[in-house]
């Protein structure tokens, strides 16, 4: 989880030894404010207007990672890849 107006951001981990959050172990706050990342940033604003925090969700098992794109606690979009 990122959120972009504080900066904050946790790692949750989910596996068979239960549930864990790990918080400031990597920083993506420069790799989206700088470069190619900012350009990213500057896509997802015209495609997700207001957005404040990403959710990425790693799935292991199936193989697939999923974006989730909120304004506060309302979801704008979600994205599975």
């Amino acid at each position: 989880m990122w959120e972009r107006n504080s900066g904050e951001q946790k790692i949750e981990i989910l596996d068979e030894n239960g549930a864990r959050t790990i918080e400031g172990v990597v920083s993506i706050n420069e790799i989206l404010n700088e470069g190619m990342g900012k350009k990213l940033v500057n896509l997802l604003d015209k495609e997700y207007k207001g957005w404040n925090t990403l959710i990425g969700l790693i799935d292991t098992q199936t193989k697939k990672i999923t974006l989730i794109f909120k304004e506060n606690e309302h979801t704008l979009g979600t994205r599975i890849y």
